[in-house]
């Protein structure tokens, strides 16, 4: 198999890289048990399944991400207005230099009513997921190969682990009300590997995955007629890095029949980053747009890189879709039984 010829000094590059790996989106509110596990079974329904598909950078480091998700709330109207929820997760993420991310996870919360009129919630949350990094070591030339001060070539020289898997854990809070029957807002505290687990690649190098830090909110805030503005805010920090990704949509709602109901959604987005050998500043500008179709959303956004990057990367940055569907068992209202009453936050 003829090698990519590929110059990496060490592969302590991919550790590196690794703390940044994290499943990455733009429009991270449409995958919500990534974004906080205190969310899993926070829906207007009996279920909900979502799929998320990136691909980034395609002009010269490319990024691929999958992500699919099933979660729904739990005995609903046995336990005086509160309830469980349940889910389920799978994610993989693909870079150019070989790199693999897969995780598989399951998370649960419990929803405590604060108060019913209106309603108004506290929940908790709890993620356990089995996680692999793999680098296909094969495909390329390391400096460790030159041996005898550089004077030998030897490709059979160890480079460490092809592949490392762990336990990752997470948890998280929220807080969500509605303010009438069209609108509601929260508010959401994510804490993710808490546990640091090593991500090293390199023989006897324990080096530790940083603790990642998640503050969201949003809403949904009706206006006069067919309007309403749909505000999202997420703030990143992990480690020496930090990132905000902040916007709005714009929604016309043509019909707000559950069975039938139709919403358009457009609006930008801006995300800044930096970290301790990068000053804070603008990372890219997005425009998302959505629909929304009875229990089914649809929605796609597209980054402009507007970071230092964008001289290699001519401005391309990543296109993003995402799909979310939301069902209700025959017989039962949405949420089991609470009779769609409960205004939760959609995503």
């Amino acid at each position: 198999m003829l090698k990519k010829l590929g110059l990496y000094i060490c592969l302590g590059l991919i550790p590196g890289m690794s703390h940044a790996q994290d499943i990455h989106l733009s429009q991270f509110f449409a995958s919500p048990i990534t974004l906080n596990p205190a969310l899993t079974g926070v829906v207007n329904g009996d279920y909900r399944i979502g799929f998320n598909f990136r691909d980034q950078w395609g002009s010269f480091t490319p990024f691929t991400t999958y992500s699919a998700f099933l979660d729904a709330p739990l005995f609903t109207g046995q336990l005086d207005g509160d309830f469980v929820g349940g889910g389920l997760l799978v994610t993989k993420d693909f870079a150019d230099i070989s790199y693999q991310y897969t995780q598989v996870g399951v998370s649960g919360s419990y929803s405590k009513l604060l108060n019913k009129n209106p309603y108004q919630y506290l929940t908790f949350g709890t993620q356990v997921a089995y996680t692999q990094r793999t680098f296909l070591a094969e495909d390329h030339l390391f400096g460790t190969f030159y041996t005898n001060n550089g004077v030998s070539f030897d490709p059979a020289v160890d480079i460490g682990a092809a592949s490392i898997s762990y336990i990752d854990l997470s948890a998280g809070v929220l807080w969500f009300s509605a303010l009438d029957k069209h609108s509601d807002i929260f508010a959401g505290l994510g804490l993710f590997h808490p546990n640091r687990p090593s991500v090293s690649f390199l023989p006897g190098r324990n080096q530790k995955l940083f603790m990642k830090t998640a503050i969201h909110a949003g809403g949904t805030f009706a206006l006069d007629g067919m309007f309403s503005v749909v505000p999202h805010v997420l703030i990143l920090s992990q480690g020496p890095s930090f990132e905000s990704n902040m916007g709005a949509y714009l929604k016309l709602e043509l019909s707000r029949e559950k069975s039938n109901g139709f919403a358009f959604y457009l609006g930008p987005w801006f995300r800044m980053a930096g970290n301790e050998s990068s000053p804070l500043g603008s990372d890219a500008f997005i425009v998302s747009t959505r629909v929304d179709i009875a229990g089914i959303s649809i929605g796609y956004s597209y980054d402009v890189n507007v970071s230092s990057l964008n001289v290699i990367s001519r401005g391309k940055g990543g296109n993003e879709l995402s799909l979310i569907y939301v069902g209700t068992l025959t017989g039962m209202g949405p949420g089991g039984g609470r009779g769609g009453s409960l205004n939760c936050p959609r995503f």
